[in-house]
């Protein structure tokens, strides 16, 4: 099945992580089909679009040998992309996807797609109070905190740093 033609890895994908990234995305974005061509042969995935959002990952629906539906994210962010894996195989919730596979040498996870997968942006209204509300209870029921994972202040802090990068390197 991992015959596809990859979707094209264009020049908006690359100005979006190398605002992130700055200059250090060249190298890894250079190599980055032949990781997609192994990870295509290894899991026997079956390439769709390419999603061109955030500034952190390239991010692909693909489907899997048994045509269901999948999205891969890939990043130089290899730690990044693991503790993601990690944190998405722990919740036991139907509304985290499952994880179907991860590669932490190269910054790759593959999982259930979410149908419809409609992002809040393109969405025709907000969700409902309840629907959040039973959202964040199943996330959270039963938990116990794991120490591998920072404070959420600690996190949001990180992500506010990280963020910057984007305007630090073009006002």
């Amino acid at each position: 099945m991992a015959g596809s033609s990859l979707p094209e890895l264009d020049d908006e994908l690359r100005w979006r992580l190398g605002r992130r990234f700055g200059s250090a995305i060249d190298a890894w974005f250079d190599k980055l089909p032949f990781v997609l061509s192994d990870l295509a042969g290894r899991w026997d995935i079956e390439w769709d679009t390419l999603i061109q959002r955030g500034s952190m990952s390239v991010v692909i629906r693909c489907r899997t040998a048994e045509a269901r539906p999948a999205v891969l994210k890939v990043s130089p962010e290899r730690e990044r992309v693991a503790l993601e894996a990690a944190a998405l195989a722990s919740w036991k919730t139907g509304h985290v996807p499952a994880v179907l596979a991860v590669d932490e040498s190269v910054g790759a996870l593959l999982i259930e797609a979410i149908e419809p997968g409609t992002p809040l942006v393109e969405s025709a209204a907000y969700p409902s109070l309840e629907s959040l509300v039973a959202l964040l209870t199943s996330l959270h029921d039963g938990g116990v905190a794991d120490p591998v994972y920072r404070p959420v202040a600690d996190h949001i802090a990180y992500l506010f740093d990280s963020g910057t990068k984007n305007y630090e390197r073009k006002p």
